[in-house]
């Protein structure tokens, strides 16, 4: 009975062995480690005698266990694997057979590399270069580290690396601007604290991306202390004002680019009633410049009396580029319009419909307030260092997320436009950190991350 128990218990722990080391070498998909090289040891043990290939087996297993575990790990295989090889050898065919398997070992690695060699002459050129990532070691970082008594608000802050802060500043790798980053990771992974950490020392300007109001809540007191000034700005109506329009009204096409970016006729299935209605909403900015009044409460007055009303106000203003878009919006000159042109069901109600339904978000009482004025131009950013905290709730971005695209689109154009107007001139540093940036699509991004040299 405790014979056969034996057995058994034997048995079972002959199928956990293969059972785990199955599991391993599938979640590691280490088929060379975990098939050719217990299988080599266990040659060579085999070639020693049958009494040596358990040990040579649990040599080569380990070797290829301790190998994927970095540098170390593939000092350690090596160092291992070859005083295995060898003591195992002289403890069974002395101290010649050792030496051999010494001699042996040394022939198979040149072999190895041979093979190796000649694989990559014939692969080489299929492969790129720029997939061969790795963790970063102490020596790739060591540029990086924020050195003590420099203030790290002259960074971007990046990590804690085998025990030091590392950063990336101006001047890194011999280039003028910090570059961009990207920080990946699921929720409460610490993005908002990287975030935190970055805004509490920066010493620039920043427009923060913030639709929790956490990042207001723990870094504007702390900026407010460093004398910058903050501005907040919030769907809601509660902070500062800023109109977009007013900052894009430097030229024809700026303005155009807002109004498509409202308007999207190429989100429609009838693109064409969008792009009349883009007309229309282009005349009523103008409008708005032109009578000096803040661009949205205009266009939610001049629009509130119907279409009729809304084209002769414009009209009366006497403004060539305006008639020009109220054609363009008609399709034939305004002084010929006709009270019925609106009535029932046709292609000019229609287009006057698209337009006041895609306005709806941006006649919000509290998009009113926050558009109703400026309190600050985006060159104000540049020019003196600022915090600007865009509080564009989260619960509430299906609404709002249109007007944060317009607002931004005036902000990263403002910045643009003032950079290019002095090219030569001294700016303050600028941190754009974009929480939650997957929430609220940046009108653009892929040009500007491709096109400027920033920090953010």
């Amino acid at each position: 009975m405790n014979s056969a128990q034996g057995g058994a218990t034997s048995r079972a722990g002959v199928l956990g062995f293969a059972r785990w080391w199955w599991r391993w070498w599938k979640d590691t998909r280490g088929w060379i480690l975990g098939l050719v090289v217990p299988a080599w040891f266990a040659l060579v043990g085999a070639a020693i005698g049958a009494a040596a290939v358990p040990i040579a087996l649990a040599c080569g297993l380990a070797v290829a266990l301790v190998w994927p575990k970095g540098a170390w790990g593939k000092a350690l295989a090596l160092i291992g694997g070859v005083v295995s090889l060898v003591v195992l050898t002289g403890a069974t065919a002395g101290v010649g057979g050792g030496l051999f398997m010494l001699f042996a070992l040394a022939v198979n690695g040149l072999l190895a590399l041979v093979i190796y060699g000649i694989y990559r002459w014939l692969a080489g050129p299929a492969i790129d270069p720029h997939y061969g990532a790795r963790w970063a070691e102490e020596r790739d970082t060591a540029d990086m580290v924020v050195e003590e008594g420099r203030h790290p608000g002259e960074d971007v802050l990046l990590a804690q690396h085998y025990g030091e802060l590392i950063g990336v500043g101006a001047g890194f790798e011999g280039r003028r601007e910090m570059g961009h980053f990207l920080i990946c990771g699921p929720s409460r992974s610490g993005k908002g604290l990287h975030l935190t950490s970055n805004l509490l020392p920066w010493l620039g300007s920043a427009i923060v991306n913030d639709i929790k109001g956490e990042l207001y809540r723990l870094t504007a007191g702390e900026r407010e202390q460093k004398g910058q000034a903050v501005y907040v700005l919030d769907p809601k109506g509660r902070g500062n004002r800023y109109d977009p329009f007013r900052e894009l009204s430097y030229s024809p096409e700026a303005l155009r680019s807002a109004v498509i970016l409202v308007m999207e006729p190429e989100k429609e299935r009838q693109p064409i009633f969008a792009q009349r209605a883009a007309n229309a909403l282009y005349a009523a900015v103008l409008g708005a410049r032109i009578e000096g009044r803040p661009t949205l409460p205009y266009v939610r007055e001049v629009t509130s009396e119907g279409a009729v009303a809304f084209v002769e106000r414009l009209r009366a203003l006497g403004d060539p580029e305006i008639r020009r878009a109220l054609v363009d919006f008609l399709n034939f000159p305004p002084e010929r319009l006709k009270p019925e042109a609106f009535e029932g069901r046709g292609f000019l109600p229609d287009a006057w419909g698209t337009m006041t339904g895609k306005l709806s978000p941006f006649f919000a009482e509290g998009v009113l307030k926050m558009c109703g004025g400026s309190d600050f131009e985006a060159s104000d950013l540049a020019r003196e260092p600022s915090t600007l905290y865009l509080m564009f709730s989260e619960g509430e971005l299906r609404y709002t997320a249109k007007v944060f695209q317009v607002v931004v689109l005036a902000l990263t154009t403002g910045l643009i436009r003032h950079a290019d107007l002095d090219p030569d001139g001294e700016r303050v540093p600028m941190l754009l950190a974009l929480d939650e940036a997957g929430r609220t699509p940046i009108p653009g991004m892929d040009d500007l991350v491709s096109t400027i040299g920033g920090g953010g």
